[in-house]
C-alpha cells in the first residue's frame, strides 16, 4: 500500500500524478452546527442544533516527478483530475482504506519547489455531507411470513458506524397473488413508509431510502419509478440508527 490517497477511484500515487501524502487529516468528528444564544433574564442562555456541517480537509502532498518536465506534467495530470467543476468524487486515504468521502477541490492550492522534480503542495478538499462511507455494501435477507412481521435488522449484532444508514429495501413478493399495500416501518426511528404499488407475484419493489426513490421491477434487474403509488401520510423512508439492533 502506496502512503497516498484515491480520488473518484484512482490511486495517485502511480506514475501519471506521482502523490505522496506526508499528513493525513485528524478530525474525530465534522464542526456541529450549534447556535448558542445568550438571555437578559437568568445566567446562561441556550442552544440549538447539533448537525454536523461540511467537513474540510487539508491534505499535505509531495509530488515528484522523473524530471522537471516529468514533473510538469504530472501537476497538470493533476489540476485536470481535481477540477472542482466535476463535481463531488470518492475521496480515499490508503491509511484508511475500508471507506470513503464525497467532495472536491476547495480553495488554490499553492505549492512550494523541493528542487527541479517535486513540489510540496496543500490539498484542500470540501465534503458537504461530512459522513464517511464504507467502501463495502453489507445485504441482509429477511423472510416476511407474517401479516404484520416484526424482523430485527442486522440479524446479528447492532448497525455499524456512528451515523444513521440509508438503506435500500428490495422486497419481492412471493405470496402466490398479488399484494396491494405494503407498509415499512421502523420502530426504532419511527419512520414509516407506504406503497400502493399492486405487485404480482415474483415481481418485486424497491424503497431506496438514500435518494427517496420508491421504484418497481418484474425482474430484479430493471427498475421504473412508482413515486406516484407512496402514501401522502406515510412517506418518510425508513433509515437504520447506528449502534443498535433496529
Amino acid at each position: 500500500m502506496a502512503n497516498s490517497m484515491h480520488f473518484n477511484g484512482i490511486d495517485l500515487s502511480g506514475s501519471i500524478y506521482g502523490v505522496t501524502v506526508l499528513k493525513h487529516p485528524k478530525r474525530l468528528y465534522a464542526p456541529p452546527e450549534v447556535d448558542v444564544r445568550t438571555l437578559g433574564t437568568r445566567q446562561g442562555g441556550y442552544a440549538q442544533g447539533g448537525y454536523a456541517g461540511p467537513r474540510r480537509f487539508s491534505v499535505p502532498v509531495v509530488i515528484e516527478g522523473s524530471s522537471n518536465a516529468n514533473l510538469k506534467t504530472r501537476m497538470d495530470n493533476l489540476r485536470l483530475l481535481l477540477d472542482p467543476r466535476n463535481g463531488d468524487q470518492s475521496i480515499r486515504f490508503d491509511y484508511l482504506s475500508d471507506r470513503y468521502w464525497l467532495g472536491r477541490l476547495a480553495g488554490e492550492p499553492e505549492y512550494e519547489y523541493m528542487g527541479p522534480t517535486a513540489i510540496e503542495a496543500a490539498l484542500e478538499f470540501v465534503c458537504a455531507d461530512p459522513s464517511a462511507w464504507s467502501t463495502t455494501l453489507t445485504e441482509h435477507a429477511l423472510t416476511i411470513d407474517a401479516s404484520p412481521d416484526s424482523l430485527g435488522t442486522p440479524g446479528t449484532g447492532v448497525v455499524a458506524g456512528s451515523d444513521y444508514a440509508h438503506p435500500i429495501w428490495k422486497i419481492q413478493n412471493q405470496s402466490g397473488g398479488l399484494v396491494s399495500s405494503i407498509t415499512l416501518q421502523n420502530s426504532t426511528t419511527g419512520e414509516t413508509i407506504n406503497s400502493t404499488y399492486p405487485v404480482p407475484h415474483g415481481h418485486y419493489i424497491r424503497f431506496d431510502s438514500q435518494r427517496e426513490r420508491l421504484e418497481y421491477s418484474g425482474n430484479g434487474s430493471v427498475w421504473g419509478t412508482a413515486m406516484t403509488s407512496l402514501s401522502v401520510t406515510q412517506k418518510k423512508f425508513p433509515r437504520l440508527k447506528p449502534g443498535l439492533q433496529n
